[in-house]
């Protein structure tokens, strides 16, 4: 076996091994039930800001394959930022019900919701940066019909966020109209920004298939397919306020209520992917030779 078919190898055994973990820790959290409820919510934040750490650093370690001043240096910079308010957002959440101390929600929620808008807002300058540098390389980008429903598609769910976005801070704030209006504030710009970041990833996607496809499509598939996942919890929230009126209807709806987990763990999985195939990529130098332009010099 080749040092490239080894290496290959392994990142598809490291990367199943964390698929793997990500999916023994939300079945041992609902194993606890609520009668462990810190322990529940511990196992979660350890496993989601593991994803997150790795993913940053791949993220990291991808921008530094390239050289200081190339405009995928900084892209790459920029989209480490995502995970890491992820982590942020885990923390922000999880802190109150933790420490037992529901007075805390009005500073974590809207720290943890800026510091995701922020990211999001300068993820959406990185992939506008990410399309210009596929667009300099002279290569038309033809896009498919499937690409444009995919970019419809992305644009209503985006809609779909913004409309439901009140219902789902109404549901977590409670009667706090304070914190509701703060959370609005702070989410409404994240939400915003998931629409550029979902249209130019599918354009970057297709720029890079074009151009061979290889580890390098992978990633930004991944990475496109986590903002949209991001946009379609926040729809899945919004749609399930609706039928949630009491405590009953809420136990009633437990199972629907536990798919937004495993949509945000679905989600950082999908990052952790793509900085796991831009890395690969970098340190393989195994991308096809259309490819190249873009790569470390």
């Amino acid at each position: 076996m080749s040092v490239g078919q080894n290496s290959s190898s392994q990142w598809k055994t490291w990367r199943l091994a964390v698929a793997a973990i990500l999916v023994a820790s939300q079945i041992a959290a609902l194993a606890m039930g609520s009668s462990q409820q810190t322990a529940a919510s511990l196992v979660m934040l350890a496993s989601i800001g593991g994803v997150c750490i790795a993913a940053a650093l791949l993220c990291w370690r991808s921008a530094r394959s390239f050289d200081k001043g190339q405009d995928a240096r900084r892209v790459w910079m920029l989209i480490m930022l995502m995970p890491i308010a992820d982590l942020i957002v885990q923390i922000g959440y999880s802190l109150p019900g933790l420490l037992g101390n529901r007075e805390s929600e009005q500073l974590t929620l809207p720290i943890a919701n800026a510091s995701s808008s922020l990211s999001r807002i300068l993820a959406a300058a990185a992939f506008f940066m990410m399309f210009r540098v596929y667009k300099k390389t002279g290569l038309r980008l033809n896009l498919r019909p499937v690409d444009y429903v995919a970019m419809v598609s992305v644009i209503l769910i985006g809609i779909a966020s913004i409309v439901l976005s009140d219902r789902v801070t109404g549901m977590i704030a409670g009667n706090d109209d304070s914190l509701r209006r703060m959370l609005l504030l702070t989410g409404v710009p994240l939400v915003v920004a998931l629409i550029p970041c979902a249209v130019f990833g599918v354009m970057i996607w297709r720029y890079a298939a074009e151009m061979g496809g290889g580890l390098v499509a992978k990633a930004w598939r991944s990475i496109l397919l986590y903002t949209v996942l991001w946009t379609v919890r926040i729809v899945y929230a919004g749609v399930l306020t609706f039928f949630i009126t009491d405590s009953n209807s809420i136990r009633r709806l437990i199972v629907p209520l536990m798919l937004i987990n495993w949509i945000l763990l679905t989600a950082q999985y999908l990052i952790f992917l793509g900085a796991s195939y831009q890395y690969e990529a970098c340190t393989g130098a195994i991308e096809m030779e259309g490819e190249m332009s873009i790569m470390p010099s």
